[in-house]
């Protein structure tokens, strides 16, 4: 992603283009935790303070303004739950569309920052309880969502990584 930011805006330097992406995640950050608690009916005060909270608190804006992937991988994390919050209060309607966006979220969030594993056994206790006896009748099914989340960092690692790697070294020569 880092790659594909600092290629996108013509102005700037690299380490400047990387510490805007750091902020804007974390203003995204800050702003996606107070609508995933409006959407939980929580107190609009409560909501926006939280965010607030969040973007002023010294460890998390210590990440924000340096070119690291923290920001970022909180981005995710907010928009992994969200997803989780949402699928939940609509799921009689879009139960399939939201299994998926939440593998393939899930996936690419584990693609950014191996952090997000802690959140592997609560989500699996919610689509285990969520999909009960489905996810064993179409297996099929299970498969596919399961790849979802396994084949994005399985694809990038090992292709798109070294190529990258290999232009960074061919350029030193």
């Amino acid at each position: 992603l880092g790659y594909l930011w600092t290629h996108i805006f013509p102005f700037g330097t690299p380490a400047w283009k990387m510490n805007l992406l750091a902020a804007i995640s974390a203003a995204l950050t800050c702003v996606s935790l107070s609508w995933v608690l409006m959407r939980t009916k929580c107190d609009r005060f409560v909501a926006l303070s939280s965010g607030i909270t969040l973007g002023c608190g010294m460890t998390f804006w210590g990440q924000a303004v340096i070119a690291d992937k923290y920001a970022f991988s909180a981005l995710m994390t907010i928009v992994v739950i969200a997803v989780v919050i949402i699928s939940n209060q609509q799921r009689a309607q879009l139960q399939e569309r939201w299994l998926i966006i939440l593998c393939l979220t899930f996936g690419i969030s584990l693609l950014h920052h191996r952090s997000i594993v802690t959140f592997v056994p609560g989500l699996l206790f919610i689509v285990a309880y969520r999909e009960r006896w489905s996810l064993v009748q179409r297996w099929r099914r299970t498969v596919a969502y399961l790849s979802l989340v396994i084949l994005p960092p399985l694809i990038i690692y090992p292709t798109f990584l070294p190529f990258v790697r290999w232009r960074e070294q061919s350029a030193l020569i």
